[in-house]
């Protein structure tokens, strides 16, 4: 059976790297990889000006043999030009629209290289495309504002047939005089965008009901705009939300969850911090990055307690972190995780995301770790076992605070004196 094949096209900035654009290409083709979808293949079409740019990009992309179209992009500078940025993107981007039409493929999917989206989103919007004239319009949150206008043009998909039928790719880039100087027309997603509707061409908006699609958008400081079905919200730092995959990961720490236990390390000057249970490293990065410089890694299988190291850590990261594989112990059905050889160490902070299944197994590793300060993780679902916690330290006369964040599956943070 043939293939459906999907052209993804993004424009690479000479600050390759500033928005997180290296590390959202480098997730978005591992989730590639990873996918288990047989009816689909991607290729990757991407340009820039600089040609060490692009250099970069096939250094990043060469472990995982992907096919992928580079492309140097002959924009020049002319005095007469009101600035260079502005006319650098809209001529670039219709040159890789050119570029893109001369390409095999069934469906066209252009990214702007800052805006971060998972693959198995895009499977789903691609077999959402009408066979008549139509587009995809993907949301996302703009940057310094919580806002995702359908005026904007960031991102969108469409069937190769459309260009087959309609050479959209003139109304990207046209001058206009004013004065001495030149002006562009339009911005070139905007102009895209009108000269389709003009053309009768139906837009599709990828919003709730009908679609429920993640999107980051990401800015030079590091923070970005996560737009989740239809809820905006802004966060910090996109390696904490490495290896989460918001439609079929439960395991992964999601970004609310992250940004929560990171901002948590640094109120609480954490330095020592033990990890439970986390699954796919994103805990443990959230550590690091809060300032955690200690910390020892636990899970009940030696695949699991390895698992964070493979997924989430970089040499560059200034910690010491241990793995321990540990025992776990049954107890009238309920499992938890045996920490006697723990009991002698204090712990600045403890995150419990473990044993799997949460509730009393959860509750029962918790009360053996010697800890000023406890983050539990999926704390919605285990709302009640987090109050028994409190409830048991406030018996003992040792309960400070309990501080809740519903965002996400739940997270909770129970602080107790020292």
């Amino acid at each position: 059976m043939k293939k459906t094949t999907i052209l993804v096209c993004s424009l690479l900035a000479t600050y390759f790297g500033r928005r997180a654009e290296d590390r959202i290409l480098e997730q978005f083709v591992k989730q590639y990889v990873a996918s288990t979808d047989e009816f689909f293949e991607m290729t990757l079409l991407l340009g820039s000006v600089d040609s060490a740019v692009l250099e970069r990009t096939r250094v990043l992309l060469a472990p995982f043999n992907i096919k992928a179209d580079t492309v140097v992009l002959p924009f020049k500078f002319r005095d007469a030009f009101n600035d260079r940025r502005s006319h650098e993107i809209s001529f670039c981007k219709r040159a890789l629209t050119r570029h893109a039409m001369t390409l095999p493929h069934d469906v066209f999917v252009h990214l702007d290289s800052d805006i971060a989206i998972d693959f198995t989103h895009i499977i789903h919007l691609a077999k959402s495309l009408p066979t008549h004239p139509a587009f995809i319009n993907i949301p996302y949150v703009i940057h310094h504002q919580l806002s995702a206008p359908r005026v904007q043009f960031g991102a969108y998909m469409h069937r190769r047939a459309m260009f087959d039928a309609l050479d959209y790719s003139e109304s990207i880039y046209r001058l206009v005089r004013r004065g001495d100087k030149l002006f562009r027309h339009n911005s070139p997603d905007c102009a895209i965008r009108e000269y389709l509707l003009n053309k009768n061409v139906s837009e599709i908006a990828a919003r709730p009901p009908t679609f429920r699609v993640q999107t980051r958008h990401y800015s030079d400081n590091g923070t970005f705009g996560l737009y989740d079905s239809g809820e905006m919200s802004r966060h910090f730092d996109c390696e904490l939300t490495l290896g989460f995959d918001p439609v079929k990961d439960d395991m992964g720490m999601e970004p609310v969850s992250c940004e929560f236990l990171a901002n948590c390390c640094r109120a609480t000057n954490t330095r020592f911090a033990l990890d439970i249970g986390t699954g796919q490293g994103n805990a443990l990065r959230s550590l690091i990055v809060g300032g955690a410089q200690d910390i020892l890694s636990v899970d009940g299988e030696e695949h699991w307690s390895r698992l964070p190291i493979n997924r989430g850590l970089r040499s560059s990261f200034a910690a010491t972190v241990q793995l321990l594989t540990c025992p776990t112990r049954n107890e009238s059905g309920v499992i938890s995780y045996d920490l006697s050889a723990l009991a002698s160490r204090r712990f600045d902070l403890a995150v419990i995301d473990g044993p799997k299944g949460g509730g009393r197994g959860r509750l029962n590793t918790a009360l053996t770790v010697n800890a000023a300060n406890y983050v539990f993780h999926d704390a919605i679902r285990d709302r009640e076992m987090v109050m028994h916690f409190a409830q048991r330290m406030e018996r003992a006369q040792i309960l400070q605070k309990v501080i809740w964040s519903d965002k996400g599956r739940g997270i909770a943070h129970v602080a107790v004196q020292t």
